[in-house]
């Protein structure tokens, strides 16, 4: 049944048998609405439907008394210990199993004692690992399941789930899964059938393939990771981190790393930034966490694998206590491959991973118990001397992981009577501050006279394995071949894009002749292209002379890449 069927229904088929639903749950259940009615409806009753109010499950079971009514309760595991309910953040006091087994108990019985007004579903969903230690979890995994299924008339299984829809409309489940669980509502609640429950081995939400153990070092990244955004271009104030739709996966990282700071673990960070960039992020008040979590900040632009040698070095501790979280496959790859025994977690991009993602990382410090001296590492490791200028090197070899990802650069000229199209290439030119020729910022005026008086404008289009990333890189020409800007986001580093980016725009034969080019404090990943890859082929005034041989040298570069233009 689609959605315009069901209004047709509920509209146009109106009969004398009537029934009344109060609908309990913790979640906003008016999106199952429709359906229902539309199912009771072909069944030839109208239905009414009276939703509890969001998160009042406990307050209305009490209250509740017998009624004329259906009466139905739609149960979720958060729902039998709000003290472990990870949609409001991961509590960092909560440790133990004995912590919330009460509270799994009086739920239980509060619902056995109103069995006979009841009717329940009960949806087996994931939720995120964050006890102690495996034992502690697998308690509360067969305490929850053997509750359930005293008390459910039906469960619904689910392995995955997109923790976002909570915070978005307060429903978690997916609209083409809606007309099922109302089929569902309307089995359990009138259907002469009997309804089975689900045939479900006790288990508990843990992938085979984790590689638990006790882990003591935290290494993560900052953009991507601890919030949404890229502190050097938008600015602190527009990181997102916050428990809202954009910010929230990263929020409920924030919340994990805070508990386990209180068992006793040294977090790093480890970010491709400027270190008063990287520090700034930290005003942003919707953050967790503060500068002062972290016993270290590497901000460089060296591969991320040699800091955390440089770190495992200054704490005299093993390297493979450390476990590294990033969300750049890159990054990933470059560490696994330098440091084989470190254990890397990929941050996942799909909400639906999440759970997961927080039980691998919870469970890689999974411990006994906590001590006093668990509490206050942080504190103590902060007064270690952190040794510079120790090398290290990296057995990475970034260009054969490059050959693996199908890149595709599609380059498009910008037409100046297509105004839309040059929204996006201002806004990178005048938002981005690490790959920037030179940090001047352009009207939307300034851009379109430029265009106007013969000056031409590039973007690329740029995608791979690992996902469409859209208008990254873009480059302004003048009249007299000069370039004004050449920026590129820093979402897409380390993919030599803006080599390929050049490389093709010269051997197009689009006509170059200097850089217009300026160091500022923000531009080191700009001042490195152009130290390592153009400063032979340039004079000291930034005159691109020796393209002809720019072309052959970097020809092997670019193989890597699906080049169109447009």
């Amino acid at each position: 049944m689609k959605y315009l069927e069901a209004l047709d229904i509920v509209d146009n088929h109106k009969h004398k048998k009537k029934k009344n639903l109060n609908i309990i749950s913790s979640f906003n259940s008016d999106p199952l609405n429709l359906f229902t009615k539309a199912i009771f409806a072909k069944k030839k009753i109208n239905l009414n439907i009276y939703n509890s109010q969001f998160n009042t499950l406990k307050q209305t079971l009490i209250k509740i008394k017998p009624n004329k009514n259906l009466n139905l309760v739609l149960l979720c595991p958060w729902d039998f210990c709000e003290k472990l309910n990870w949609r409001s953040g991961i509590d960092s006091k909560i440790n133990y199993f004995n912590e919330v087994d009460n509270d799994i108990k009086f739920l239980t019985e509060l619902i056995i004692s109103k069995k006979k007004i009841l009717k329940v579903i009960y949806f087996d969903l994931p939720i995120p690992e964050t006890l102690i230690n495996l034992g502690e979890n697998k308690k509360l995994s067969i305490n929850i399941k053997n509750a359930y299924l005293k008390i459910s008339n039906k469960v619904l299984t689910y392995k995955s789930l997109d923790l976002t829809k909570f915070i978005d409309i307060g429903f978690p489940f997916e609209t083409k899964k809606i007309y099922k669980i109302c089929k569902d509502i309307y089995n359990v609640l009138l259907s002469e059938k009997q309804v089975k429950k689900n045939n479900l081995k006790n288990k508990i939400f843990l992938n085979k393939n984790y590689d638990i153990g006790t882990k003591k070092i935290l290494a993560t990244d900052f953009d991507g990771v601890l919030w949404s955004g890229v502190v050097a271009d938008d600015g602190y104030k527009n990181i997102k981190c916050a428990n809202d739709v954009t910010g929230y996966k990263h929020y409920l990282f924030q919340s994990l790393i805070k508990k386990l700071l209180k068992r006793g673990i040294i977090l790093i960070g480890v970010t491709r930034n400027k270190l008063n960039s990287a520090k700034k992020a930290f005003l942003n008040k919707s953050n967790i966490l503060v500068e002062n979590d972290f016993i270290k900040i590497y901000a460089t632009y060296k591969n991320k694998s040699e800091s955390i040698k440089q770190a495992c070095h200054d704490l005299n501790l093993s390297l493979d206590s450390v476990v590294f979280v990033d969300d750049n496959l890159i990054e990933i790859n470059e560490v696994k491959e330098s440091i084989p025994m470190i254990r890397t977690v990929l941050f996942p991009k799909n909400e639906k991973d999440f759970s997961k993602f927080i039980n691998r990382i919870n469970l890689s410090f999974q411990k006994n118990y906590i001590t006093k001296e668990d509490k206050t590492r942080t504190l103590s490791y902060k007064n270690i001397t952190f040794k510079k200028n120790i090398k290290f090197d990296s057995k990475f070899n970034l260009n054969k992981f490059l050959t693996q990802l199908s890149m595709k650069l599609i380059i498009i000229k910008k037409n100046l009577k297509e105004k839309k199209e040059l929204k996006r290439p201002l806004q990178l030119i005048n938002k981005t501050n690490q790959f920037n020729l030179n940090g001047d910022r352009l009207s939307e005026n300034n851009l379109f006279n430029i265009l106007k008086k013969g000056g031409t404008l590039f973007s690329g289009l740029f995608s791979d394995k690992t996902g469409n990333y859209g208008e990254i890189i873009t480059i302004l020409i003048n009249k007299k071949k000069k370039i004004l800007s050449f920026v590129m986001s820093c979402r897409v580093f380390q993919k030599n894009i803006e080599l390929a980016f050049l490389y093709f725009l010269i051997k197009q034969k689009i006509g170059i002749n200097n850089f217009h080019y300026k160091k500022t404090k923000s531009n080191i990943p700009l001042q490195n292209f152009i130290k390592n890859n153009l400063s032979l082929y340039m004079d000291k005034n930034y005159n691109f002379l020796n393209q002809v041989e720019f072309l052959k040298d970097f020809k092997k570069n670019i193989k890597n890449y699906k080049i169109k233009f447009k």
